[in-house]
């Protein structure tokens, strides 16, 4: 059954984050097949976008998966946002999601990212300029504040609104937090209280009871999941089951290889050999994560390059092959279907 987010139907109410230099291509797809309701790309400059920026272009959607993926975008100047936005609007992505959210150091020093909240005037004319000429729904992402004495979600959540806005997603932790601690969750729920906007609820979900149970609990619109669909993109499929009040299906090390395997494949296809390779180490350092074996395994794939090598290790990792067994043997499907 369709969810309707914002008006636009969904397959379900959670939601992968964006996270830079993790939130690829090959990582999108996985989260999609695996139930995820909706994905966002990597964070995209504005400013790139605005003067023609190859890399910047480069982390755009795909025409193919553009209809399930939102596009966010970070800067500091409105004119560029503005220019930015009438670019995507040749995309056929559902949402233009605006971030005041991120609290990497690079990003905070420029004045941008969750620096903003800081400025609720410089929120307001950004949220202006890309409300004005978007063509389509703008969500806006926020933090709970800039640090314990400037919590000011709800006050950026009513800017938000009074501009346009379609819904906001709200980190429970401050921008000085960082990703340390624990998210205030009932920052969240203050959000939702105010009722100015649909909330999507973000931090420390990590599992899918998780995530169903804050869905219900916060009165939120969606659950945004993100460093807890690192290795387990089933966190969406099973918080999915779990809404629908099944359980959450098995997970066969078959399925768990094919998926590592699929990951790799669609890395190899947007990156090359090469950095398709090295962009996956930490994926499948991730996928290995508490699971016999996981440390030798984890030593082994950081200094491998070759693809077929990889699938070795994969191969050898979920069968829980000894080292003294593996060899240059063939892997069968798996270098069959990723290869």
């Amino acid at each position: 059954m369709a969810y309707m987010f914002c008006g636009v139907a969904l397959p379900s109410p959670f939601f992968l984050a964006p996270m830079a230099g993790i939130t690829d291509r090959a990582c999108r797809a996985i989260a999609l097949e695996l139930g995820a309701g909706l994905v966002f790309t990597e964070m995209v400059s504005a400013a790139g976008l605005a003067r023609g920026d190859r890399k910047s272009a480069t982390l755009l959607p795909s025409p193919e998966e553009a209809p399930r993926v939102g596009v966010q975008l970070f800067g500091g100047r409105p004119d560029d946002f503005r220019a930015a936005t009438l670019r995507l609007n040749d995309l056929a992505v559902p949402f233009i999601d605006v971030n005041f959210g991120c609290p990497a150091r690079k990003v905070v020093r420029s004045g941008c990212g969750v620096a903003l909240m800081r400025e609720p005037a410089r929120v307001r004319a950004i949220l202006e300029a890309v409300c004005a000429v978007a063509g389509k729904p703008v969500l806006a992402k926020i933090r709970a504040g800039w640090d314990e004495s400037e919590r000011n979600a709800v006050e950026i959540a009513r800017i938000a609104r009074e501009c346009g806005a379609a819904a906001v997603t709200v980190h429970g932790r401050t921008g000085r937090q960082g990703f340390t601690g624990l998210a205030d969750w009932g920052a969240v729920r203050a959000v939702v209280a105010d009722g100015a906007l649909p909330v999507t609820g973000n931090g420390d979900i990590v599992t899918a009871a998780q995530a169903v149970r804050a869905l219900a609990d916060t009165g939120c619109a969606a659950i945004m999941i993100g460093r807890g669909a690192c290795g387990n993109p089933w966190i969406f499929r099973d918080a999915a089951a779990l809404l629908a009040g099944g359980e959450a299906p098995p997970r066969p090390d078959a399925e768990l290889a094919e998926t590592m395997a699929r990951h790799l494949a669609l890395a190899l296809a947007e990156h090359g050999p090469r950095r398709g390779v090295q962009t996956m180490r930490k994926h499948l350092i991730w996928y290995a994560r508490g699971r016999a074996g996981a440390h030798e395994f984890r030593r082994r794939v950081v200094r491998l390059e070759d693809p077929r090598e990889v699938l070795r290790e994969i191969e050898a990792f979920v069968a829980g092959t000894p080292e003294k067994a593996r060899g240059p043997r063939d892997s069968g499907g798996l270098a069959r279907a990723c290869l």
